[in-house]
């Protein structure tokens, strides 16, 4: 988190259009065993109803579209209101494939080496 003003320079974010940010952590349901838990590294709140999911990922092999369903699985169950914007950044901490940044599914991917 303390790095988190370098990410949003990083991707061009104006500072002065979040509503607010941080972790977001949804427990599942003991009754319902379909019903999973879901952790979003970080979630920001911008003006205009955007909503933007900040994925963190570290991983010695190159990350891949594989991780695609995972986020889509987090945006199902976030059940951010209907007329809100959902934007998705990956920030990594290693390798990604050709084939994830071809898919232009992140709107940003962010290379930890430049936030520093």
């Amino acid at each position: 988190m303390k790095n988190l003003l370098n990410i949003f320079k990083n991707i061009g974010y104006d500072i002065h259009q979040i509503i607010g940010f941080g972790p977001f952590f949804r427990q599942r349901k003991r009754n319902k065993s379909h019903d999973e838990g879901l952790q979003i590294d970080i979630l920001v709140h911008k003006k205009g109803q955007i909503l933007t999911l900040i994925e963190c990922k570290y991983s010695i092999t190159p990350i891949s579209t594989s991780i695609i369903p995972e986020i889509e699985r987090k945006i199902k169950f976030l059940k951010a209101p209907r007329h809100f914007t959902i934007e998705r950044i990956l920030i990594s901490g290693g390798e990604v494939t050709a084939n994830l940044q071809k898919s232009d599914y992140f709107h940003h991917i962010v290379g930890m080496e430049t936030l520093f």
